[in-house]
């Protein structure tokens, strides 16, 4: 298989789509027909923590860790030290995407609670990956229902219009410089459809839905297709593997595809 060109490996598998579009429904049923074949992108960031914690000179050491982290980004996760030094480690790791990813997420300084959650979620990603990458060594065999090229669309939705030249031009930056997967697996589903999920889930839309009007719901779901038919178009230059499911295939069709394709 030709591996992606960029400079570190990524996940084994990552999903790509909009909110609504079963996304993760697909992706959990995927990881349970693969079975201890792949781990989650959660599982494993707690297998690397624990690992980590492992390591530490005492269990007072520990204690100590999760109450440094209670007092940081509270809100959002409760986090260690660990997990701090490990947000470190991958900026010195890669600065010129670390600088990137903050241009991009100052494009949201008009809307500066998501701006906030956006630098959290970022941070928590970040720290996670490399943790695994640390603690076990590469990241070949797992599954993230949201990885790094998912976060690309939260990125850049709200922020300039997506016909704008420099949104093209941040968008491209990132991906040359983020970890690739290699395969990404594009549930690509319709605005109509997608609505119609939206409206039939138990839990509240997710926000900016929530706030927002049919027919913007529309555009913006037809905006965030644009994006991701952007990223997949990009991705596939640099050799990294797509798979558009169709509406009926199931996780055990999707991991006889994907296990097709590594052979």
């Amino acid at each position: 298989m030709t591996q992606p060109d960029n400079r570190a490996d990524g996940f084994g598998v990552e999903f790509l789509g909009s909110p609504g579009s079963g996304k993760s429904t697909l992706a959990n049923e995927f990881v349970r027909c693969a079975g201890s074949r792949v781990l989650t992108l959660r599982d494993a960031g707690h297998q690397a923590l624990r690992r980590r914690l492992r390591a530490s000179e005492s269990p007072f050491a520990r204690v100590a860790a999760f109450a440094t982290g209670a007092a940081l980004l509270r809100n959002v996760y409760p986090v260690t030290k660990y997990e701090v030094g490990a947000y470190n480690h991958f900026c010195a790791r890669f600065p010129e995407l670390s600088r990137a990813t903050w241009q991009l997420i100052s494009t949201h300084s008009e809307d500066p609670v998501r701006m906030a959650k956006l630098g959290k979620l970022w941070f928590k990603h970040c720290s996670r990956y490399q943790l695994i990458t640390e603690q076990l060594g590469s990241a070949p065999d797992i599954v993230a229902p949201e990885g790094f090229l998912q976060k690309a669309v939260s990125l850049v939705t709200y922020g300039i219009a997506p016909t704008n030249d420099s949104n093209k031009e941040a968008l491209e930056h990132y991906l040359d410089l983020v970890p690739l997967p290699r395969v990404l697996i594009w549930v690509d589903v319709a605005p109509e459809t997608t609505l119609t999920r939206l409206a039939g889930r138990e839990r509240t839309a997710p926000y900016p839905f929530s706030i927002l009007s049919p027919d913007e719901q529309h555009r913006l779901l037809q905006h965030l297709r644009e994006i991701q038919s952007r990223i997949v178009s990009l991705i596939e230059a640099k050799g990294v593997h797509v798979v558009v499911p169709g509406d009926r295939d199931t996780g055990d069709q999707l991991l006889h595809v994907i296990e097709g394709h590594r052979q």
